[in-house]
């Protein structure tokens, strides 16, 4: 799966996504959630 296909999943819910040089962080409603792979 795509880092874009999962973005996109996560902003229809309200998610924000930060990509970093590891991977990257969602982060809902201020919850930050483990990095995904």
């Amino acid at each position: 799966m795509s880092f874009f296909r999962i973005a996109s999943d996560w902003c229809d819910t309200g998610a924000k996504i930060k990509k970093d040089e590891d991977g990257f962080i969602i982060s809902l409603k201020g919850f930050p959630i483990p990095r995904q792979h």
